[in-house]
């Protein structure tokens, strides 16, 4: 059972870590929605000194069932929300001993809520790597020169926040399948079927005869840049085809963190320099 003690333990304890609900990925900061269930309980005992600061102690009040709500909004908490919004109008009127109570009956009712629902921590040194939306986590160059992989990315990068180090390679991977339909396209590889119906193995046989046909051109500054960019992107494709998306794809192997982490690092890296052609 949560209680103001625990819940100042977890704040202290968590900082600025964020908690999730795993049934409806809900956000909301420990820190802030501890604080206030914490003001809340302290709210009590200062009513009694603020005798002679009913209007003190009631914006005091009022101001904290305000956060709450926006907490609990944050939260999915849909009825805590509704109640704490009409505590926040109703104290305004009633007298000081029938509002600590309705604030003692509602402490009770949040540790309720809170026990109904599963959390988990997404560590500080990995919260950026949660974000909501699709935001480019390998930088604004890769998401304009590889848009499709933005998705994908985001979704790796949410995989590895929550721990799920497998689910982040096969999101890579994806991710990378993507990036080579681009680069397949720019390198002018003649595929017979659309893209994402070409298995990786044919496109990148097919790249290796545009590549030859490339070398016998009379040589030249675009030529060799050319050569230099889709040839080395290539061999980082096969190798990357090699060692993780044939694995991971086919089901025959799993990851760790240390793997997880040096993948995403890897096909960051891998991206960045493919963006340097857009």
């Amino acid at each position: 059972m949560l209680t103001p003690a625990s819940l100042r333990e977890q704040n202290s304890e968590y900082g600025s870590g964020r908690l999730f609900s795993l049934l409806d990925m809900k956000r909301f900061l420990a820190a802030a929605f501890s604080a206030s269930f914490v003001e809340l309980e302290r709210l009590q005992g200062d009513s009694i000194m603020m005798v002679d600061h009913e209007a003190e102690w009631r914006a005091k009040a009022t101001k904290c069932l305000q956060d709450m709500s926006e907490e609990c909004f944050e939260a999915g908490f849909d009825r805590l929300q509704e109640r704490c919004n009409r505590f926040a109008n109703q104290i305004k009127t009633l007298p000081i001993e029938t509002a600590c109570y309705m604030l003692r009956d509602l402490l009770p009712e949040i540790q309720g809520e809170l026990s109904r629902n599963l959390y988990f921590l997404v560590p500080e040194h990995r919260k950026a790597l949660y974000q909501d939306d699709d935001t480019p986590l390998f930088g604004g160059s890769v998401a304009l020169a590889i848009p499709d992989s933005t998705p994908e990315i985001a979704e790796a990068g949410r995989c590895l926040a929550l721990d799920r180090w497998t689910a982040c390679v096969f999101h890579l991977m994806r991710a990378v399948e993507l990036a080579l339909h681009k680069w397949s396209d720019d390198l002018g590889v003649p595929l017979k079927v659309p893209a994402e119906q070409a298995n990786m193995q044919d496109i990148l046989n097919l790249a290796d005869k545009k590549l030859k046909e490339i070398e016998q051109q009379p040589k030249s500054p675009q030529r060799d840049a050319d050569l230099e960019y889709f040839g080395d992107s290539s061999a980082h494709f096969r190798a990357i085809k090699d060692a993780w998306r044939n694995h991971v794809a086919h089901a025959k192997r799993t990851y760790d963190e240390r793997q997880a982490t040096s993948i995403f690092t890897h096909v960051r890296s891998f991206f960045q320099r493919l963006a340097t052609r857009s």
